[in-house]
C-alpha cells in the first residue's frame, strides 16, 4: 500500500493490491495509527480525508472467475459453428436502486457477428442480423447457476426455458410471496384486501397503456376521450358541408 499523509491538509491517496484477508481494514488501521501518533504531538493536526477508491486483488480475481463461469454457461447453449464465426458473450454485474429491484443483478449480452445470410440460432432474429441479445438474471454474479442461465434464455438456445408463461408464473409467485410476507400468514382478511387492491391496480395499469405511476402515488385519472358526433354521409348523390 502507498499512502502519503504529509504535508498536513493534503489528500490521502491509497493504492492497494494486496493478498491480505482484510486489506481495507488493514489500511484503515494504519491510517488511524498514523493520525493518532501525529495528534499526540500536534493537537491541531488535521484529520486525514480518505478516498475509498481501494480494491482487493482477491475480490477482483473472484469477480472475473464468476464472469468466466457465467459466460461458459451461456456459451454451452450456443451452437459451436455460431461461436466459431465470432459470436461473443459478455456478463456484468450491475446495481439497481429503483423500488422493487434487487440490489445486484447480472446482465448477459450476446453479440452476433454481422454479414450472415441466415440465422445462426434458428428462430432468433438477432442472430441473423448481427444484433445483440440481452437478458437479465436477478441475482449477483457469484450466485448464478446453470439453471438460472437456462431460465433467462428462450427455447431457441439449447436448454433455454424462458417463455411468457414462465415469466408470468415468476411474477405471480413474487407478488403472492410479498403479500404473505407483508400481511402475515394469519391475517387472512388483510391478504384478501391487499389482493383485491392489487387486482384494481393491475386493471388501472392496463387501462393506462401499462404506464406505472410515481412511486408511492396513486394512478392519475384517465383522460376523457372526446367523441365526435356521428354524421350520416350519403353513399350517392351530392351533399354540401357547411362550416360553423
Amino acid at each position: 500500500a502507498i499512502c502519503n499523509l504529509s504535508p498536513p491538509g493534503s489528500t490521502c491517496t491509497l493504492s492497494l493490491v494486496s493478498t491480505h484477508p482484510h486489506p481495507r481494514r488493514y489500511i484503515l488501521n494504519l491510517v488511524c495509527r498514523h493520525y493518532d501518533s501525529k495528534l499526540a504531538f500536534n493537537p491541531s493536526y488535521p484529520k486525514p480525508r480518505i478516498c475509498h477508491s481501494m480494491f482487493s486483488a482477491n475480490q477482483n480475481i473472484a469477480l472475473r472467475e464468476h464472469k468466466r463461469r457465467v459466460v461458459s454457461f451461456v456459451e454451452s447453449t450456443i451452437p459451436e459453428d455460431a461461436l466459431d464465426l465470432g459470436t461473443m458473450v459478455m456478463a456484468m454485474e450491475v446495481s439497481c436502486k429503483a423500488p422493487g429491484c434487487v440490489p445486484l443483478e447480472t446482465v448477459v449480452t450476446i453479440v452476433f457477428p454481422r454479414g450472415q445470410t441466415k440465422e445462426l440460432i434458428p428462430g432468433l432474429p438477432e442472430s441473423g442480423s448481427g444484433g445483440n441479445y440481452k437478458t437479465k438474471i436477478l441475482m449477483p454474479l457469484s450466485e448464478v447457476t446453470k439453471d438460472d442461465v437456462l431460465d433467462a434464455l428462450p427455447p431457441e438456445f439449447e436448454g433455454g426455458r424462458r417463455t411468457m408463461e414462465s415469466l408470468c408464473l415468476r411474477a405471480r409467485d413474487v407478488m403472492l410471496g410479498q403479500i404473505g410476507q407483508i400481511m402475515g400468514e394469519e391475517d387472512l382478511d388483510g391478504r384478501i384486501l391487499m389482493a383485491e387492491y392489487l387486482t384494481t391496480c393491475l386493471k388501472d395499469y392496463v387501462d393506462r397503456d401499462c404506464v406505472a405511476p410515481d412511486v408511492g402515488e396513486t394512478f392519475p385519472p384517465l383522460q376523457e376521450k372526446c367523441e365526435l358526433p356521428s354524421v350520416h354521409v350519403p353513399t350517392a348523390g351530392n351533399f354540401v358541408v357547411k362550416r360553423r
